[in-house]
C-alpha cells in the first residue's frame, strides 16, 4: 500500500444546547489504499467540523443532518382580559386584570382605555398585567392589554363593557315638620 487517502470513518454530532443555526459534528478517519481501498489503519485523525448551516429537522425535531434535538416548542401568547365593575357612575375606578400564557413566560404588558371608541388612556409597555382608570364621562368602557414575551411576540385582547353613567340627580328637599304637645 504506497498511497492512501484519508476517509471519513464515522462522525457524531458534538453540538451545544443552545446552538440552533450551527452544526458542530466531530468526524474520525480511517487510512484507505489508493489502490485497493483496503483499511490500512482504522483510526488515525479525527476532527471537529463546524457547518454554518440551518438544521434540516425531522418530525420529532431533530436534525437529520448533526443529531441536534431542538427545545421543546413553545405554546403560542396568549391574553385574556376581565374589567370590573359591569356598570359604574362616573369619577368611579374601573379595574382591568390581564392573563398571559404561552410564549417565553417574559411577561411585559401596554393598555389602552377607550370610551365610546375614542381612546381615554393609553400606555407604553412598562405596565404590569393589571391597570385602573377613573371614569371620568360617561360611556362605555373597554380595556385592551397587549402583552409581548422576551422573544418579541406580541399579542393583544379587550375586555367586555362597563358601562359607565353619570349620577342620578338627587333633589335634597327639606321638609318642615310641626309636632304639636298635646
Amino acid at each position: 500500500h504506497s498511497q492512501t487517502n484519508l476517509v471519513a470513518l464515522d462522525g457524531y454530532p458534538a453540538y451545544r444546547p443552545d446552538s440552533e443555526t450551527q452544526h458542530i459534528v466531530d468526524i474520525q478517519y480511517k487510512e484507505v489504499c489508493r489502490d485497493c481501498n483496503a483499511v490500512v489503519s482504522k483510526l488515525v485523525d479525527s476532527a471537529r467540523v463546524y457547518k454554518r448551516e440551518d438544521h434540516n429537522f425531522n418530525e420529532n425535531g431533530t436534525c437529520r443532518s448533526c443529531g441536534y434535538v431542538k427545545p421543546a416548542q413553545q405554546e403560542p401568547l396568549k391574553i385574556s382580559v376581565s374589567a370590573s365593575p359591569s356598570n359604574a357612575e362616573t369619577g368611579a375606578a374601573l379595574s382591568a386584570s390581564a392573563a398571559a400564557s404561552g410564549g417565553d413566560g417574559n411577561y411585559s404588558f401596554s393598555w389602552k382605555v377607550t370610551c365610546d371608541g375614542s381612546v381615554v388612556a393609553n400606555t407604553d409597555l412598562s405596565y404590569g398585567s393589571s391597570y385602573n382608570h377613573t371614569a371620568s364621562k360617561a360611556g362605555s368602557y373597554v380595556f385592551t392589554a397587549t402583552v409581548r414575551d422576551g422573544s418579541g411576540n406580541q399579542v393583544s385582547a379587550s375586555s367586555g363593557a362597563i358601562m359607565v353613567k353619570a349620577p342620578a340627580n338627587v333633589h335634597n328637599r327639606s321638609e318642615e315638620h310641626t309636632s304639636e304637645l298635646q
